[in-house]
Order: C-alpha cells, then sequence, then structure tokens
C-alpha cells in the first residue's frame, strides 16, 4: 500500500519543482532571486523526484480493503495532475465495516460502487457484509479538491479534518496556511 503514498509525494515533488522553476523565472526578471537558496531547494526536490521515480499510479479495486490515507493519497495525486479530472473516485461509494462519525486515517474502506436496482443504492455486497457508508466518492472528491484549492502540501490529518468539517456543517472547511 506504500505506492498510494509514495505517487502522490512523486506528484507533488513534481509539481513543486514545476512551480520552483516558473517562480524563479518571474523573479529573475525582477531581480529578486537567490540563487542559493533556489539550488538548495531544486536539488531537494530532485532527490524526492528519484527516490519515488519508479512509483506507479496504483489501482483500486471494489471489494477491496483500503485505509482512508490511501484513497486520500490516491485522490490527492490524480486532482494534482488533473484538476478537472474524473476520479474513478467520483461513481464510488467509500464505506466501513462498523459506523464512525470520527474516521482516522487507519480507517478501513471498503469501495463500491451505485446499485440502481435498490432503492438506497447498495449492492448486494454492501448488504451482505453489513457495512456502512462513509462518503459518497463525488463528495470525498469535492472535499480533496477545495482542500487543494488552499494548500498542495499533502497533509492527512488535514484532509481528514476537512472531510469531517464538510460532514458536520456541510460546507468546504477553510484551510489557512
Amino acid at each position: 500500500m506504500q505506492s498510494f503514498y509514495e505517487y502522490a509525494q512523486l506528484i507533488q515533488a513534481k509539481q513543486q519543482l514545476a512551480k520552483l522553476k516558473n517562480d524563479r523565472n518571474n523573479n529573475k526578471n525582477a531581480g529578486k532571486i537567490d540563487l542559493k537558496m533556489f539550488y538548495q531547494q531544486k536539488k531537494g526536490l530532485e532527490a524526492k523526484i528519484k527516490a519515488y521515480q519508479n512509483a506507479q499510479k496504483p489501482n483500486l479495486n471494489i471489494h477491496q480493503e483500503y485505509n482512508l490515507q490511501h484513497i486520500l493519497a490516491f485522490t490527492f495525486a490524480e486532482l494534482q495532475i488533473d484538476e478537472l479530472c474524473d476520479s474513478p473516485i467520483n461513481d464510488l461509494r467509500l464505506f466501513t465495516k462498523k459506523y464512525t462519525n470520527s474516521p482516522q486515517a487507519n480507517t478501513i474502506i471498503i469501495l463500491d460502487c451505485y446499485d440502481d436496482d435498490n432503492e438506497e443504492g447498495y449492492t448486494e455486497y454492501v448488504l451482505k457484509n453489513k457495512l456502512e457508508l462513509l462518503y459518497n466518492g463525488e463528495l470525498f472528491v469535492d472535499v480533496v479538491s477545495s482542500y487543494l484549492s488552499y494548500t498542495t502540501d499533502f497533509d492527512v490529518n488535514l484532509l481528514i479534518q476537512a472531510l469531517k468539517y464538510y460532514s458536520e456543517y456541510d460546507c468546504f472547511m477553510e484551510i489557512t496556511s
């Protein structure tokens, strides 16, 4: 499951490096660049990219158990690549084995799809295993997308806090740096 985290770190480092280079070009013209700091940051990001260069985009499968932090890392990385992407999570639901209104990073999540033949949209698998709905996929993606509008730093605890906030207040949490 480490690949979820590694994939998110790879995407984040690549974007940070691109931003660093862009900032350098913009500031170079204004004469406001600390080259020593720039090259230190560049070297650090390049090392991070090299460390995670073999990270592959993980596959998500329905009826398989994942930790909430892995689903967050996957969604975070997907949206960093393309904020308008149609994440595979959009069309799924996130379930737990027992009800919780306070999920943690290690909360076990089971993905399943909607069932149009069932009034509540639950599949036979969900009903048979007595799973509890935690989040609808589209809402989950929207909360992560909102989080990304404030920061590009992956912080699983802050993302979980944003999910809890939305569940409680039916609005997105503002993230402050």
